[in-house]
């Protein structure tokens, strides 16, 4: 029928323009922008992200509402896929992928220098909290606090060489990806 969108008479079933997903196509498409957001410098710079997530949230569009209508056709089959509950299932499903694709977005475009600035900060951070125990420990007058303090400036020494050697080994990659390019 036309305007009515697809419709099995025999299951009872049918996929109306608004379950279609064009909603969830534009959603996607701001998710995805939302994730690349912090990348884009220029406005000169958005036709690429653009290009990119428009593609990205049509086979996520398709996938997402694939899931969505094999969901209700078996809700439907077990009686249970009527109104408010329907309206529900749709919610989650798009909900829920909303949220995969924004975090699958925002993993894939974390980079390298992103990983080698969190490292940093953690190298730093933890060397700071090194030395305010070690400073600590130095002016602590009884035995016990003194061993305890130090105890905790090891521990936080020990961070700060785990993350110096993850450091090293991210600058190492960065600069054999550099050298690979070059």
């Amino acid at each position: 029928e036309a305007g009515v969108g697809w419709v099995d008479r025999d299951a009872g079933v049918g996929i109306v323009p608004a379950c279609a997903g064009l909603h969830f196509l534009l959603c996607a498409l701001l998710v995805l922008l939302a994730a690349a957001w912090p990348r884009i410098a220029r406005w000169r710079d958005v036709a690429c992200p653009l290009a990119g997530a428009l593609a990205v949230a049509y086979v996520a569009t398709i996938a997402v509402d694939t899931a969505r209508i094999a969901i209700a056709v078996r809700m439907h089959a077990a009686g249970a896929g009527g109104g408010d509950l329907h309206a529900l299932e749709g919610t989650i499903v798009y909900f829920g992928g909303l949220c995969g694709l924004y975090a699958s977005a925002r993993r894939t475009l974390a980079t390298a220098g992103d990983r080698l600035l969190a490292v940093r900060t953690v190298a730093v951070n933890a060397e700071r909290v090194a030395a305010r125990w070690r400073a600590k420990a130095n002016a602590a007058t009884l035995l016990s606090d003194r061993l305890a303090d130090e105890q905790r400036a090891g521990e936080a020494e020990a961070q700060a060489r785990a993350a110096n050697a993850k450091l090293d080994t991210l600058q190492q990659s960065v600069d054999t990806a550099r050298a690979a390019l070059a």
